[in-house]
């Protein structure tokens, strides 16, 4: 409104003293709505730029209370999950391990998730994520698995919980850097589309911190690293069109049945109790792969 009213002053033909007292007073009240938005953005950072904040005794907590469906639906409700990717991995187990839900009760449990994740716009599954779970599950041995991987193939095809191969790109992580003790940083390298064609030295990527708060596994918070001054050396530069909420950020494993067959997996942060391959053979082996980010740039491919 105040753009407008400026233009329709600048555009009279004779301007009087009070049409220039106007224009100051308007141009008063932009720089000082300028400023606003300026403070507002420094004081929500790290809010902004995290990625994950894991407590071990927190998500301990909220997993022991999940044991139905209908509990993962009233978690997600309340926040205390705030991804599809975590009931995914870590709470469709329980409702599956000592009993089998009944048809009603999934077919709720979808109609639910899909309300759920529109009203609090809670992170899709994505689906290198959740391929690679179904793929794990056909070898396993457990009574209830055929289900649960029944369970999850309706997830992938629900284009509210799941992301589709055109919505994410997977970028595995490019190199480790170690500050202190408790902190270190992963580099990663990847050219968001929406950066358009980049002039600048070195190539394209972001950083994640990892800062741990205790020798407790599962306590600590992984942020998005944003202050150009952290870059300086590390070969790649950062674009503001880089988000945290469009991360899924992950642990590849590979998995080795009796058999011979090998087969991905993943791990999340705040699983540090429990995998998928709980679900297999107990001779399997594991071993650490990777780690991977699943980003997501559906955003840019419906505006572009």
């Amino acid at each position: 409104q105040w753009l407008k009213l400026f233009d329709e002053i600048a555009d009279l033909p004779e301007i009087s003293v009070s049409d220039l007292r106007i224009l100051r007073i308007i141009q008063k009240l932009m720089d000082e709505a300028r400023h606003t938005v300026s403070d507002e953005k420094t004081k929500i950072p790290l809010t902004t730029n995290m990625l994950y904040e894991c407590n071990y005794k927190e998500r301990g907590s909220v997993r022991a209370k999940c044991v139905t469906l209908a509990d993962t639906i009233s978690a997600v409700a309340r926040g205390e999950i705030d991804s599809m990717c975590e009931v995914a991995v870590v709470f469709l187990t329980p409702a599956f391990r000592c009993s089998l839900p009944s048809q009603k009760e999934i077919d709720q449990f979808i109609f639910d998730m899909e309300r759920l994740c529109e009203d609090k716009q809670i992170q899709k599954v994505p689906w290198h994520y959740i391929d690679r779970l179904i793929s794990v599950l056909k070898y396993s041995t457990e009574r209830n698995a055929e289900n649960i991987v029944s369970l999850l193939t309706r997830i992938r095809e629900s284009a509210i919980l799941s992301s589709t191969r055109r919505e994410n790109i997977v970028i595995s992580r490019y190199e480790k850097i170690e500050i202190d003790y408790g902190v270190e940083k992963d580099i990663f390298k990847f050219k968001h589309p929406g950066a358009g064609r980049c002039m600048q030295p070195g190539e394209c990527g972001f950083i994640l911190q990892y800062r741990y708060h205790s020798d407790q596994e599962g306590d600590y918070t992984i942020s998005l690293v944003t202050d150009s001054e952290h870059y300086k050396d590390t070969g790649i530069h950062f674009h503001d069109v880089i988000s945290a909420r469009d991360m899924c950020w992950c642990k590849i494993y590979t998995l080795t049945l009796p058999d011979g067959t090998k087969l991905n997996t993943i791990k999340l942060p705040r699983v540090w109790w429990w995998l998928w391959w709980d679900w297999l053979p107990e001779e399997t082996a594991h071993e650490f792969n990777g780690y991977y980010v699943a980003y997501n740039v559906s955003d840019y491919m419906v505006t572009k």
